[in-house]
């Protein structure tokens, strides 16, 4: 990925991605639903990704907690996250706790996992 870019794209539109690692993204601070890339009714947000991997995101401090509702499903099929070098990050994703499978968490100090 781009050290320089603070945002990342609607990568949740890619209908057959199964692993996505974005790495070294220093200017990122914050993730929210334009990842997710669903706009419209009854969309599903990265519908086949099982391994989600973040490594050396410095910045990153939040990751918007969105609520699933009935018209939106975001990332179904998640197994597994990993999360190295995101220092300042403090919190993950409730509705995605609840369905890994495995949890790597490594050099991200100010993360609270509840």
């Amino acid at each position: 990925m781009c050290r320089n870019c603070s945002s990342l794209p609607p990568l949740g539109k890619l209908p057959s991605l199964e692993t996505l690692s974005i790495w070294s993204m220093r200017e990122l601070r914050y993730v929210g639903r334009e990842f997710l890339g669903v706009t419209e009714v009854g969309g599903v947000a990265f519908p086949k990704l099982k391994e989600l991997e973040f490594y050396d995101c410095r910045e990153w401090e939040e990751w918007e907690d969105l609520k699933e509702e009935a018209t939106t499903i975001i990332m179904p099929c998640i197994k597994e996250l990993e999360l190295d070098d995101c220092r300042k990050l403090k919190t993950v994703p409730h509705h995605l706790l609840s369905r890994l499978e495995s949890l790597k968490i490594k050099d991200c100090p100010s993360l609270k996992v509840e």
